[in-house]
């Protein structure tokens, strides 16, 4: 072996470092895919340097194999009489506390968490894990079904404190680290939204936040206004009670401490569309809502068009155009499937991605245009199984019942109590939160052409 060849200072250690890197600077960033060699290397680092691991992660396979090498460097730096600074990446916070790294943190590291654009120190972080799992651990020791399971975590968020707003701080309303502090009064749609993707994520329960357009006028009102608004699409696999599906979730329209509804847990587009509150068509309208092959066609050509629309100007040929078009729909729908079908995501971008999105640009038109047709035909076999499909009411206040029973243990005189005011509540929000009929006739759900003719 050639001793001094090995110890060249121009040769790269870590990454792109080089030993003489390594003794002189004060901060290195390294990628998430870091080789075993690389990591052995870590002796040669000086002490106090500032280490930040970089993630490119997008599946939870991913996810983990990143924790798995965070886990090898800490085990590597507890060998060493030295001072490290290491910030690392964190998306799921339920996958990140199964990995065990929170509880092998060698006393001579300093952990820094960046979490939802957040950085936190491993005190705060902790803090904060802890009131989460305060929440959750009643339902993770109870004996539930999914469906009961996801309406248990529902009831915690739609109950957890009354809306409030926060104008001076409007973090102060939305954020998690904020809206679980004790002292903080304040939560709105985004906190509500926010919570529920931790609770449920936290529960094995597929769960995405999205963002929607939700008329805010007044009955009084001869225009409708729109603003801002976050719920959840939640997907549910229950034998128990045969529900399979994905369905749109809003603890913001059931939050409120003198009712117990769930009217809004478990919505489909059809049943969304009659409610009170009408909406601005978006995206997920396009992409999840149809009943048959007919109206999902219509769906996606609208979708192509309000794209060349939008898109329209920023490119130098109608070929670029069209190109720029298929990467929106592809990206768009992977967004989808990543959150609520992650093998389905994983097997289409391993067939997908390198035409609909590395090398779309060197494809003829012709072949993108099969390929595009291919991609959308294997979505819309998977989706049409799962969406619209409607859930009793009967059914939901059934489970959420259940799982009150198995949590809370309840005396049976107040059980009754809380059953009956359960019905009651639920009956008479039915009554005034549904009062629109669906037109399945309208190719495009123009919502606000539907409220103007009811004045």
């Amino acid at each position: 072996m050639n001793i001094q060849k090995y110890f060249d200072p121009k040769r790269r250690f870590i990454g792109n470092y080089s030993l003489n890197d390594l003794r002189h600077i004060d901060y290195i960033t390294i990628n998430d895919d870091i080789p075993d060699q690389d990591i052995a290397n870590i002796e040669h680092l000086k002490s106090g340097i500032s280490i930040s691991i970089k993630a490119n992660y997008i599946t939870q396979e991913e996810e983990n194999k990143y924790y798995r090498n965070v886990k090898k460097i800490l085990t590597k730096m507890l060998k060493y009489h030295k001072k490290y600074n290491l910030s690392i990446d964190v998306n799921n916070r339920e996958l990140f506390r199964k990995s065990g790294i929170l509880s092998i943190i060698p006393k001579n590291v300093e952990i820094n968490i960046r979490n939802n654009e957040y950085i936190y120190t491993i005190s705060d972080y902790l803090m904060e894990e802890e009131k989460l799992e305060k929440l959750i651990a009643p339902i993770r020791e109870a004996n539930l079904s999914p469906l009961e399971k996801y309406l248990a975590i529902y009831d915690i968020v739609k109950s957890f404190k009354p809306y409030k707003e926060n104008n001076t701080d409007k973090r102060q309303s939305r954020d998690l680290r904020y809206i679980l502090k004790d002292d903080n009064e304040y939560i709105v749609c985004v906190g509500f939204a926010r919570l529920l993707l931790e609770l449920l994520t936290r529960a094995g329960i597929p769960c995405k936040y999205i963002h929607v357009d939700v008329d805010s006028s007044r009955e009084v009102d001869q225009t409708i206004n729109h603003a801002g608004h976050a719920r959840n699409l939640v997907k549910i696999d229950d034998d128990k009670y045969g529900v399979h599906g994905i369905y749109l979730s809003d603890s913001t329209f059931d939050s409120g401490v003198s009712q117990n509804t769930y009217i809004h847990s478990l919505l489909t587009f059809d049943r969304l569309k009659e409610a009170k509150k009408l909406e601005k068509l978006n995206d997920l309208d396009l992409l999840l809502d149809f009943h048959n092959l007919n109206e999902f066609e219509k769906k996606i050509t609208y979708y192509l068009k309000k794209e060349d629309n939008e898109l329209k100007g920023n490119v130098n040929s109608d070929l670029d155009l069209t190109k720029r078009i298929y990467k929106s729909l592809y990206l768009k729908i992977m967004e989808i499937l990543l959150c609520i079908n992650e093998p389905l995501f994983i097997k289409l971008y391993n067939e997908y991605n390198n035409d609909l999105y590395n090398n779309i640009n060197d494809i003829d038109i012709k072949l993108l245009n099969e390929i595009i047709s291919r991609f959308t035909t294997e979505y819309y076999r998977y989706i049409i199984t799962v969406i619209n499909k409607p859930i009793e009411m009967n059914t939901i206040l059934t489970a959420a019942t259940a799982a009150k029973k198995e949590i809370s243990k309840i005396e049976n005189e107040e059980f009754v109590t809380w059953l009956r005011k359960l019905i009651d509540d639920n009956l008479v929000a039915q009554k005034t939160m549904f009062p629109y009929v669906y037109n399945p006739n309208n190719d495009t759900e123009a919502y606000l052409e539907e409220r103007k003719a009811k004045k």
